[in-house]
């Protein structure tokens, strides 16, 4: 069910406009990108479901009264979303909006690109065959979020020993079902929560997270060198690497979920491999805005195409809009009424 009636106000090119986004998609004709659209839970309205479309900036919203205790996944091909709940893996038909599934699975969950695997991970890791959901692997040590290779051949699995200090990558390989360990190096008082892979696999982009900071390392594992690294504060974000394999975006949103910590500033940060350097990349004023606005960011999905990144904040009503063109936040979008946006994903197939 869809509510085209969702009012948005939207701060673009200097202008504070009142925007009402109708209900369906544009149409797409020869020659014309397909605008991915972005999924996201509205914490503030139980089992409502929002989907935005970057390149129109249009919203729509959908009703599935269930409540998602991880941030939801697509498929690869853009057709489903896997929502984990408290004790159960609901699989959302996005096309009716209605579950059609449900699997004895909970945690964390990603997609291989190919759309051939489904990995849950949180004290047990599952990984499922697609379409079927066949389980091909399961370990019960668990793991932090993961993220399959390029071509879907492995999963690599962050995992971290608060008894030791320790952190570790472990890259599970599909085609022969055996799991491989890697000590990482450590970083002091600070967990390693997620690891992505480069698409030639000799990169590992590390990030760590503490009670109030976090850091970014980019990890040479034959040559066991880290060869970049950044610390921020008050940290707890997140990476994304972008579709061409080029950028790394992480954020700092720190004390929009954990109140203790300092107040993040309004930037995100975007690693350039080609150069080895890491630049900041501000939120303020965005899109032309006449306001000082602090936009802090947790959240990033980025679409297949390597056209956008869109980001938001945790627990916040509003919506940033990033053209991989032109390098710029160029839109920003805040939901009225009582919104707060929980999760931000999109297919990583095209």
């Amino acid at each position: 069910m869809k509510h085209g009636g969702l009012t948005l106000v939207m701060l673009a090119a200097a202008v504070l406009a009142l925007i009402v986004s109708c209900g369906d998609d544009n149409p797409v004709g020869p020659g014309t990108p397909k605008d991915y659209p972005v999924y996201f839970y509205d914490g503030a309205n139980y089992g409502w479901f929002f989907e935005y479309h970057p390149a129109s900036n249009t919203i729509d919203s959908f009703y599935l009264g269930i409540v998602p205790s991880h941030r939801p996944t697509v498929s690869a091909d853009g057709r489903q979303l896997y929502v984990s709940l408290d004790n159960l893996l609901a699989i959302v038909d996005l096309e009716s909006h209605q579950v059609v599934k449900e699997l004895p699975y909970t945690g964390a969950t990603a997609v291989s690109r190919d759309g051939r695997f489904l990995a849950i991970m949180g004290q047990n890791l599952y990984i499922l065959s697609l379409p079927g959901y066949s389980v091909v692997y399961h370990d019960t040590i668990g793991s932090g979020n993961g993220t399959f290779s390029v071509d879907g051949a492995r999963l690599y699995c962050a995992r971290f020993d608060p008894l030791t200090d320790s952190s570790t990558v472990v890259a599970i390989d599909l085609r022969h079902g055996r799991a491989a360990t890697r000590s990482v190096p450590s970083s002091p008082s600070q967990a390693l929560t997620h690891v992505i892979p480069s698409a030639d696999e000799s990169i590992w982009f590390l990030w760590y997270a503490s009670f109030c900071s976090s850091r970014f390392r980019v990890y040479e594992h034959g040559r066991n060198v880290v060869v970049h690294e950044v610390g921020v504060v008050p940290g707890n974000g997140e990476m994304i690497l972008s579709p061409d394999d080029r950028i790394v975006f992480y954020t700092n949103p720190g004390q929009m979920i954990n109140l203790e910590c300092p107040l993040p500033p309004s930037e995100i940060y975007a690693y350039d491999a080609a150069q080895n350097a890491t630049a900041v990349i501000s939120t303020v004023g965005i899109a032309g805005s006449p306001y000082d606005l602090w936009l802090s960011v947790g959240y990033l999905a980025m679409t297949p195409d390597n056209r956008w990144l869109v980001s938001a904040d945790y627990g916040m009503p509003y919506i940033l809009r990033f053209n991989m063109e032109t390098r710029k936040f160029d839109s920003l979008t805040i939901l009225t009424g009582e919104r707060y946006i929980f999760g931000l994903a999109c297919q990583s197939g095209m």
